[in-house]
């Protein structure tokens, strides 16, 4: 299964923020199994943390009746708020939405596509955070309640900062690369391709030229986007944010059609993977009505209880007032000896003492 890389994040950003920046957030959906969706109108994006994000403006399914407590929080927390900017954070695989609203100022929600370890993170106008999705701690960091958010670390460059110095060693290219800088291996071959650099060359043999033509040529899949989708038997196998010159023409056996956005690219793609039906969820409103139905039907048996013991406290009056005032001076034979006169020694010294808590 293909996942978005870190280019193609670069130009979603640009997207989402080119298409939703100075819109107001409406609504936030949790659907379970690490699927969300943040509407701004009638458009939303939608984020599957296992490695998915795109705009779409189509219908979605039917999001859970009852929220989840993420979700009612988020919702809480961005009512009426403006969304200033979408960012993509460090060249990795996240995004950020920043917002402004009255109550709360400037605050923001981080999306971590990083598949398992992925999540999604609120953070405060101080840049803590103020819950995660998930609660977890590692080596470097920790995405906890009221923690810095601190970003995954990396030794490895950004593709734009590369220099010939660093093609300096021995290996392919592409796995040498692969380990200097953060661009995907399926994009350093499209750069080695329109660097006209064979993939199995190892990188100790390129020259001056070469190195400063694989250098134009990764700086080349930075200057604009243009989606296609790859369909065999009508059916999508593949996604690009860019034209594929490496490719020559094909598309691996099957077709290549251009896309209106990387978004709807994405979206295609996503649309046509097979995934399991996310189990229901305990929040249901069934499971709801039926938490209900059983409440009520305890709380009727509980006054029933309890009038049944007021009406014996009415018909004993004497006695009970007895017996309480034993209870309070912790006067074991009295207590005994009213309760023996009534007859109902276990019954009183039940009823009467849990009333006394009441």
């Amino acid at each position: 299964m293909q996942h978005l890389a870190n280019l193609d994040c670069f130009f979603l950003a640009k997207e989402m923020d080119a298409s939703l920046a100075g819109g107001f957030f409406e609504n936030f959906y949790d659907y379970g199994e690490g699927v969300f969706r943040l509407r701004f109108g009638k458009q939303s994006v939608l984020f599957d943390l296992q490695g998915f994000a795109f705009v779409a403006d189509a219908s979605f399914p039917e999001p859970p009746r009852q929220p989840s407590s993420f979700a009612m929080l988020l919702r809480k927390r961005f009512e009426s708020a403006k969304l200033e900017s979408v960012v993509q954070s460090g060249f990795d695989r996240i995004f950020e939405f920043s917002f402004t609203s009255k109550q709360y100022g400037r605050h923001s929600l981080v999306v971590e596509l990083f598949g398992k370890r992925g999540n999604l993170l609120l953070l405060d106008s101080e840049r803590r955070i103020v819950k995660p999705f998930a609660k977890v701690s590692y080596a470097a960091r920790s995405l906890a309640d009221g923690v810095a958010y601190v970003m995954p670390p990396s030794e490895k460059k950004h593709p734009l900062e590369l220099k010939q110095s660093d093609f300096e060693g021995k290996g392919r290219i592409v796995s040498f690369l692969s380990k200097q800088t953060s661009l995907a291996p399926f994009y350093l071959e499209e750069a080695c391709a329109r660097a006209g650099i064979a993939l199995d060359k190892d990188v100790s043999s390129l020259i001056a030229s070469e190195k400063s033509g694989l250098l134009s040529s990764i700086a080349s899949l930075f200057e604009r986007p243009s989606p296609c989708i790859f369909l065999k038997e009508g059916k999508p196998f593949a996604f690009s944010s860019i034209s594929l010159k490496k490719l020559g023409g094909g598309s691996a056996g099957g077709e290549c059609v251009a896309a209106p956005s990387v978004s709807q690219a994405v979206a295609s793609y996503y649309a046509s993977l097979e995934r399991a039906k996310p189990e229901a969820r305990s929040g249901d409103l069934e499971f709801q009505l039926q938490s209900q139905e059983k409440a009520i039907s305890e709380f009727e048996a509980k006054a029933a209880e309890l009038q049944k013991a007021g009406k014996w406290v009415f018909e004993n009056e004497p006695a009970v007032a007895e017996l309480l005032e034993a209870a309070r001076e912790k006067t074991g034979d009295r207590l005994a000896a009213c309760a023996k006169q009534l007859g109902v020694k276990a019954r009183a010294e039940k009823q009467f003492l849990e009333l006394e808590k009441e």
